[in-house]
């Protein structure tokens, strides 16, 4: 039975309340059993979805330095077991991007007592976390190391001294009066 037949069903019953006393009772101890449980339903929906990961904010604290002959970046990962940590550099051109994966399943039992029977609950909960930084081009990507420790994921990698900052500068020529891609 939907809503609006239950709440159709509930106003006609309640103007014949004296037209139809038996048949009141029955349907509406029948009624408000059917409403308690919907209330209770969508209020364990309402806590389920509290409680999603993806609802809850988050910043994620790193960090980066870099002495002379290494590049180190620390992010804030808690609550992964360093075998459920993935990392990952890619080179894309000149390019290199350091790619860092988690991904965990959290089962949680839930055990409810009541006065004559005991109900256990199990819920599996996956979290993942995935985020890509930048790295600089004379980096030594098959050197990299990392470790990870008390939530903080460290990333050491090996400056490559032979390879030199590419700079390039651009010369800007002279500005004429009307610009159109100025003027949008």
């Amino acid at each position: 039975m939907n809503k609006k037949t239950l709440l159709i069903l509930l106003i006609f019953f309640s103007t014949s309340q004296n037209i139809f006393p038996a048949w009141y009772d029955i349907f509406n101890t029948g009624l408000k059993k059917s409403m308690e449980q919907l209330q209770e339903s969508f209020g364990k929906l309402q806590q389920e979805v509290s409680n999603m990961q993806f609802f809850k904010s988050s910043s994620i604290k790193r960090g980066y330095d870099q002495s002379k002959n290494n590049y180190y970046i620390e992010i804030e990962i808690p609550g992964y077991e360093s075998k459920n940590i993935k990392v990952d550099i890619e080179k894309s051109g000149q390019q290199k991007y350091l790619m860092i994966s988690a991904k965990q399943v959290v089962e949680t039992q839930i055990i409810k007592k009541g006065k004559k029977k005991q109900v256990t609950t199990e819920k599996s909960e996956v979290k993942s976390f995935q985020t890509t930084e930048s790295l600089p081009s004379n980096v030594k990507e098959r050197e990299a190391k990392w470790h990870y420790k008390n939530g903080i994921l460290t990333v050491k990698i090996p400056i490559d001294k032979s390879v030199e900052s590419q700079k390039e500068t651009i010369s800007i020529p002279e500005a004429k009066k009307h610009s159109p891609a100025l003027s949008r």
